[in-house]
């Protein structure tokens, strides 16, 4: 079996497909991930008093999502009014998201749907609602099917725009948790596994969809007839061949990141934790590497072509690429938390995540074997002879 990694191994490393695929993850690592501070410091908010001279007169620290029920009901009721008069509503779509126009009809429902919210709308600075926090989830979900469905107010997309300005304070914590809990390079690591996890969630299929149809293109009777070898043999280390090469390529772009980081924190005497690229890569994008390259395996078999798994991967691609944060249940494969920082919601979001991963490594495990499985039964179904051409087609 040994053997037979290696040969795979050997032979990928000639390929000039592995470093097309390398090429592209490249691409993302530095156009997406690589947009550094050229010092630790910069991270560090800076105090109001200090850019109130500034053209807009108010310092800007980010957005902080909304955790009070009241103040979210006020948010949604001024889009509610605010979409109405623009006469406009964002749909997403399949591949695109895109504006859509409203009618009439649409524009009064939703000035009849703010109204039921609050019927005073906001005084003083706040909302005087009509409603609970209960009816109000049931008219926003209302919303969004009379307008279609997929809009902005869909519970699934409506929490990018819930949120609120961070306060200085809550920016001075978020750097020190940037610093002291994550070490700096958790919180970088976690945005670096985003990345490299929707590389992770498509193109590895143009390595490992292609192996087994490989074999019979060119002739390799000597492997697919050879009873000394079995189907589980001979499917599982072409799996640990494909897999220890894409990991390999992850954890040299995760070993140039963890350099780096050790060179800025350096440079302003910060401690970082060394390990914390190697853990998001491993426990974050292997398992969506596993389950890509089973799958591959497991549809190559059953068709007999690699060619089908991109259309499959294609739909379950973009189906995981949103929303980015905040949602990982089994629909998801590739784990999205496209932020730095924000150590609090990774935490309370990391039973979550934790589930998916060990889930979809369970997933990739079964799809191996029963890609074993259909490979030995098809392969038992053939005349062992290499002469018989006509079975061997079918293979």
């Amino acid at each position: 079996m040994f053997f037979l990694i290696y040969k795979e191994i050997k032979y990928q490393l000639k390929s000039i497909i592995l470093y097309i695929f390398i090429g592209v993850v490249a691409l993302f690592y530095f156009t997406q991930f690589f947009h550094l501070p050229s010092n630790i410091d910069d991270l560090e908010p800076t105090p109001p008093e200090e850019i109130s001279d500034n053209m807009y007169g108010l310092p800007s620290y980010g957005v902080t999502s909304v955790d009070d029920p009241m103040l979210e009901m006020q948010i949604v009721y001024s889009r509610l009014i605010l979409t109405a008069r623009i006469g406009q509503v964002l749909k997403h779509g399949f591949i695109i998201n895109k504006q859509l126009n409203l009618t009439d009809e649409q524009k009064d429902f939703l000035k009849y749907s703010a109204n039921k919210i609050s019927s005073k709308g906001i005084v003083e600075g706040k909302l005087v609602p009509n409603v609970t926090y209960k009816e109000y989830k049931e008219i926003i979900k209302k919303v969004d099917e009379e307008l279609g469905g997929n809009t902005q107010f869909n519970e699934k997309y409506i929490s990018s725009y819930i949120n609120r300005p961070k306060t200085y304070e809550e920016a001075i914590k978020s750097f020190e948790d940037i610093v002291n809990k994550d070490k700096i390079t958790g919180a970088f690591g976690r945005i670096f596994a985003d990345y490299m996890g929707i590389t992770a969630g498509i193109f590895p299929i143009f390595l490992s969809a292609f192996i087994l149809t490989r074999d019979k293109r060119f002739k390799a009777h000597e492997i697919i007839y050879n009873r000394n070898i079995s189907s589980f043999k001979y499917i599982l280390s072409k799996y640990i061949a494909v897999n220890i090469i894409i990991l390999l390529c992850y954890l040299a772009f995760a070993t140039h990141a963890t350099f780096i980081f050790s060179q800025l924190a350096s440079v302003s005497n910060y401690s970082i934790n060394y390990f914390s690229f190697y853990y998001y890569t491993l426990t974050w994008v292997f398992p969506t590497v596993l389950f890509v390259t089973s799958l591959s395996f497991l549809l190559s078999i059953v068709f007999n072509n690699g060619i089908v798994t991109l259309p499959v991967f294609t739909i379950l691609w973009f189906i995981s690429l949103m929303p980015l944060k905040g949602e990982y249940g089994l629909s998801k494969y590739v784990i999205r938390f496209n932020t730095v920082g924000q150590y609090d919601n990774f935490i309370m979001w990391q039973g979550d995540i934790i589930f998916n991963r060990v889930a979809y490594l369970v997933v990739s495990i079964i799809l191996v074997l029963l890609a074993s499985l259909i490979w030995s039964w098809k392969r038992g179904n053939i005349d062992a002879s290499p002469k018989n051409k006509f079975y061997f087609s079918k293979i």
